[in-house]
């Protein structure tokens, strides 16, 4: 057993910089949120998943070139909240929308936009919820793009009656409380 352990540690410090190489490649067309040591870590797992199959005889590097690029992929698709279909359908919105801003000159309207796509404005409207809210943004990027915290969390919209009262309510029972506070 502790044969088998060994080779794994060779294997990995030699293919090492093969999966370095690759997830670096993979890296640079992607968002800062995602973290280069976890594309190596799971290109590191491909190798050692790859070793019992590997044939040194043959081309190994263009065997575990392949695995390593699948699990890489596979880990980034597993981030992704939406759907083939749905990163589909985003992308023709997103090309008929620039066809429709370069044709009209100015940005087209949504029925004009669903006309053109040829959905029905329900279709339309529910793929555009689904597809807001595939993309998720870190709090790091919305305070990186120079955002304040108040920016970032405030409503524009105004507030119900009912929940000026809840409000309201909160803070008569925590002025209470502050009040019935010893010194201390």
């Amino acid at each position: 057993m502790r044969n088998r352990g060994q080779k794994e540690k060779e294997a990995i410090l030699k293919y090492l910089p093969l999966v370095k190489s690759i997830a670096y490649r993979i890296y640079k067309h992607l968002p800062d949120a995602v973290d280069l040591n976890d594309l190596i870590g799971y290109g590191i797992l491909a190798v050692v998943e790859a070793l019992p199959k590997l044939d040194e005889s043959k081309n190994p590097e263009a065997y575990l070139r392949l695995r390593i690029k699948g699990a890489i992929y596979d880990y980034l698709r597993s981030l992704d909240f939406g759907s083939k279909s749905l990163r589909r359908r985003e992308k023709e919105i997103k090309a008929k929308l620039e066809e429709l801003t370069s044709q009209l000159g100015r940005e087209p309207t949504d029925e004009e936009l669903i006309k053109a796509l040829g959905y029905k404005p329900d279709e339309f409207y529910s793929d555009l919820q689904k597809i807001s809210a595939s993309h998720l943004l870190s709090l790091d990027d919305l305070f990186k793009e120079g955002r304040s915290y108040e920016e970032v969390f405030s409503s524009s919209v105004e507030e119900s009656p009912e929940e000026h009262a809840i409000k309201q309510d909160l803070r008569e029972k925590i002025l209470k409380a502050i009040e019935d506070l010893d010194q201390r």
